[in-house]
């Protein structure tokens, strides 16, 4: 077509044209959604194809390749591992004395005196 760029851009900004516009730019991502399935499953696919439906994707859908995971920081510092149950332990002890504190401030709020020493295991005070 002919036409030149500013008339392009002119005319977008009516609601008409832009309508369709964007729905050319779904119907062309649903094409290539498509398109990259059909590629997937198809084996003995063609290498350009493939690498033109990854390029496309990238730059039309905002898909990466990057990993999910990735690390970063000085290869010579120290990694801390801890697992699960450490981090739900730790948590739970947090939990314990900030419930602990608050209780201790209603009661003194309420004019309760300090709690009785509570029992050891051993049953001894």
């Amino acid at each position: 077509m002919q036409v030149d760029a500013r008339t392009i851009k002119r005319r977008l900004n009516e609601p008409k044209y832009r309508d369709a516009w964007d729905e050319g730019q779904h119907v062309g991502k649903a094409m290539l959604r498509s398109r990259m399935v059909a590629l997937s499953r198809n084996t003995a696919a063609p290498g350009p194809a493939v690498q033109m439906s990854i390029h496309l994707s990238k730059h039309w859908l905002g898909m990466t390749d990057k990993a999910a995971l990735e690390f970063s920081g000085r290869i010579d510092s120290d990694v801390q591992v801890t697992s699960a149950r450490d981090r739900v332990l730790r948590k739970l002890d947090t939990l314990a004395e900030r419930i602990q504190s608050r209780v201790a401030g209603i009661a003194t709020a309420a004019g309760a005196g300090k709690a009785p020493a509570a029992a050891n295991r051993d049953g001894s005070r």
